[in-house]
């Protein structure tokens, strides 16, 4: 399983969340 792509799929929505 690529960890990195899922770390990376959560950071940008809690990126998206916080710029709200």
């Amino acid at each position: 399983m690529r960890f990195g792509v899922f770390l990376s799929h959560i950071i940008l929505l809690f990126f998206a969340d916080v710029k709200k």
